[in-house]
């Protein structure tokens, strides 16, 4: 099922609208802008910039779409002040063409982030090349699908979603997985307060709640699509797994300990509002009539471990290094770029 959409157009010319409150964070207190203490913007406000080239209805637009036509200085002030140590703006298009949407981006995000390298993660963030399928009208099957080497999707600005690490107990194929953000919700690995990190390769992506992201929302909660298909939203709930109680099996292979979140497999699911996939099947504002959809929750999974829907390809990642350590900081390959049939593999992602 397709969202409804809308777009405000007059005389002929876009308008773009953006909140006050993000204009004068991006100008109040950067050197050089003077006068700048002196702006009055009510946070709740919002200010209407138009240009001159008109939009079509079904047109879809990023922070960086719209902020491309002002001036130059202005835009720069902005870039700086929103995306923070990155240094770049992201750039993604959600387009609809036959029975798929096609996202495209540059996979930089459209919001502060934390300073890339640190002490949890050596990688700078750099421009990628994405560009991600999903069917329009998903099918939901009867049983799920595990995730494996699927990302699980990609977030409205372009930013891939991917809550999985490379690091193991034991080597991979052992079931214990180690997490990278704690039961307590603190992020591990150099995650900032996105739950983001970058990968080998300067691939910037979400292992949890993208607070940065929800913040460019405004009333929306729609923050991305799954690999197959499904939207995926933040409502503020919990997921319905919970914490194991007692301690890990003992002996050759296990961790041993008490379960306590480090691995995913220290969580059961226990039932309740959402599946074993984070998923539940309701009416939001982009679906009126109705449908299922993910959730991002504020703990584990976080994001979706599984598919309820057939994934796409082009969010098929490249195979993993097989020695434990070999993955920088608990990160694993980056997911393949270029389109549904990539032609060639990226550098390893973390």
């Amino acid at each position: 099922m397709k969202p409804s959409t809308k777009t405000a157009q007059s005389n002929g010319h876009a308008h773009r609208r953006f909140a006050a409150g993000m204009v004068a964070t991006a100008l109040l207190g950067l050197p050089g802008v003077a006068g700048a203490h002196d702006l009055h913007l009510d946070p709740a406000a919002t200010v209407d910039l138009q240009t001159d080239a008109a939009e079509p209805e079904d047109s879809s637009n990023t922070w960086s779409d719209l902020v491309r036509d002002l001036p130059d200085d202005i835009y720069s002030l902005i870039a700086s002040a929103l995306v923070g140590p990155a240094d770049a703006i992201g750039n993604a298009t959600i387009t609809e063409r036959g029975n798929y949407r096609y996202i495209r981006s540059n996979g930089l995000p459209n919001h502060a982030t934390g300073r890339f390298p640190n002490s949890g993660n050596p990688n700078a963030i750099s421009a990628q090349s994405y560009n991600f399928r999903v069917p329009l009208n998903p099918r939901k099957k009867s049983s799920a699908t595990e995730a494996g080497r699927y990302l699980t999707g990609v977030a409205v600005n372009g930013v891939p979603i991917d809550p999985g690490t490379a690091e193991y107990f034991g080597g991979r194929g052992s079931p214990w997985r180690e997490e990278a953000i704690t039961a307590s919700g603190q992020g591990k690995l150099g995650l900032d307060s996105s739950n983001a990190h970058v990968q080998p390769n300067g691939a910037y992506h979400y292992h949890g709640v993208p607070r940065g992201l929800i913040a460019t929302l405004g009333g929306s909660k729609l923050i991305g699509y799954a690999a197959d298909g499904f939207p995926i939203y933040y409502t503020g709930q919990k997921s319905s797994y919970r914490l194991k109680s007692g301690s890990r099996p003992s002996g050759a292979g296990s961790p041993g300990g008490t379960y306590d979140g480090t691995y995913g497999a220290d969580y059961a699911y226990v039932g309740g509002t959402l599946d074993q996939c984070n998923g539940t099947t309701s009416k939001t504002a982009e679906y009126p009539d109705g449908t299922y959809h993910y959730v991002v929750t504020t703990n584990y999974p976080f994001f979706p471990r599984c598919f309820m829907g057939t994934p796409d390809s082009s969010f098929r990642v490249a195979r993993a290094p097989t020695r434990r350590g070999a993955a920088q900081q608990g990160q694993r390959p980056g997911p393949r770029q270029g389109g549904p049939r990539p032609l060639r593999r990226p550098p390893p992602r973390t």
